[in-house]
């Protein structure tokens, strides 16, 4: 369809649709559209098109998709000064986004970086938001460098990677914060000049300011942005240091809120994409390393002690091992095991019981590292040979690999997300 926009007023898009413009003079996020120049929206994705002049747009759309025609612009004001403060910092810098779930912070940061663009610098973008991840995959915190104008930061090339394993931050603060000191150390290597830090909406909870203030002290960023409304996130500010500036911001009027089933599809999205092409491999288990989890940590029991637990499960065991800590059992089923023994068997033998069935393994989603610890890609455990000690898995990535790092998401060949997992996971805080 040919959609007509006067100046100074708005079209909001969300995808699945395509937008070319036909005539005229269009921003969005703080580029200038280039006539004839299609623009793709994906599924639950929207973006804002703002009339410079009167213009003509070209609209494709599918039935999933919307279009709502707005009056004026739909960048805050706020935004606007804001970023052109930030500009004028001395460089390089880095910038931290925080934001209440459904505040705008990515687009936000797209507004950010295009705007840097104009201004003649190079920036850098490092996603923290593990559950809605735009530039690596969920479950992980990604970097990547910009050197022209984008619309979706899901569009362009991860530079590095760090495996996190969890799509909800709760469950692993320690390794987000550590990946993005990693991921600031990385772009201090390369010519960016401006560092934009998107994060996560958990902002609330108690448990949840404490990991933002932490997360604050450790990046130590030249400028933190708050988008909020109602002064929601005035105790995280306060644990800023003098050296950073405090930007305050509004939440666009327009924005587009989602609810579970988009958030999911959004992920299943970045799933699909960095396993596309995927094969199966088999790992000798003896050649690689296993990383956030206790399975491989351990070595064989005796011959009687492995018969004392076999009689006092009441079922064989496919594989054993054991550390200072606890028994890691594998068995044909799970509930074939006599659960209600296990608190007498933890006592009797001095340290945890971790039961886990033969396939409960089956279809984890697992990030491949070399040996200087960079992200190779990701896999998804198709099996494991216990007996022979082989770990099967579906990936991409065909060379070498030398560390497996076990996440809890579950993910079918499909890149559908069908559960989650904690028993081969490494529950210690890190």
């Amino acid at each position: 369809m040919e959609k007509l926009l006067e100046k100074g007023r708005s079209v909001l898009v969300t995808g699945p649709a395509s937008v070319t413009l036909v005539r005229g003079g269009v921003a969005a996020l703080g580029h200038r559209l280039l006539i004839g120049r299609k623009v793709v929206i994906r599924k639950n994705k929207a973006i804002p098109f703002e009339a410079e002049e009167n213009s003509s747009l070209e609209i494709v759309f599918s039935c999933d998709a919307s279009i709502e025609e707005i009056e004026g612009s739909t960048i805050p004001e706020s935004w606007k000064t804001t970023v052109e403060a930030i500009l004028k910092l001395p460089k390089p810098c880095a910038v931290l986004v925080l934001g209440d779930v459904d505040s705008g912070k990515n687009t936000f940061c797209l507004f950010l970086v295009n705007r840097t663009l104009a201004y003649g610098l190079k920036p850098a973008v490092i996603d923290a938001d593990i559950g809605q991840s735009e530039v690596g995959p969920s479950t992980t915190v990604g970097l990547t460098l910009i050197s022209e104008p984008t619309l979706d930061f899901f569009s362009l090339k991860a530079e590095a990677v760090s495996f996190v394993g969890l799509t909800s931050p709760s469950g692993a603060t320690g390794r987000i914060i550590d990946g993005l000191l990693f991921l600031k150390r990385y772009v201090s290597e390369t010519s960016a000049q401006l560092t934009v830090v998107n994060t996560d909406g958990w902002v609330k909870e108690e448990t949840a300011k404490q990991y933002k203030t932490t997360l604050i002290r450790a990046l130590n960023p030249e400028a933190v942005v708050a988008i909020e409304s109602a002064g929601e996130l005035e105790p995280l500010l306060a644990v800023v240091s003098g050296k950073s500036l405090v930007f305050r911001v509004a939440s666009p009027e327009v924005v587009k809120r989602r609810d579970r089933e988009s958030r999911k599809e959004l992920r299943e999205q970045s799933y699909r994409k960095f396993l596309e092409g995927a094969t199966t491999r088999s790992l000798p288990m003896s050649w690689v390393r296993f990383e956030l989890t206790t399975f491989g940590s351990g070595t064989p029991p005796t011959p009687n002690r492995l018969r004392e637990l076999e009689e006092a499960l009441g079922c064989r065991t496919l594989y054993c091992e054991e550390n200072q800590k606890e028994l890691f059992v594998v068995v044909r089923e799970a509930e074939a095991a006599d659960m209600g023994r296990v608190a007498n068997l933890e006592k009797a033998f001095g340290k945890a019981l971790r039961i886990v069935g033969e396939e409960d393994l089956k279809d984890l989603l697992v990030g491949l590292l070399d040996d200087r610890r960079g992200f190779l890609g990701l896999g998804v455990v198709n099996k494991i040979d216990y007996k022979n000690r082989v770990l099967k898995i579906t990936t991409p990535y065909r060379e070498k690999v030398d560390i497996v790092q076990f996440g809890q998401v579950k993910v079918d060949k499909l890149g559908r997300e069908i559960g989650y997992i904690t028993p081969f996971s490494d529950q210690t805080p890190r």
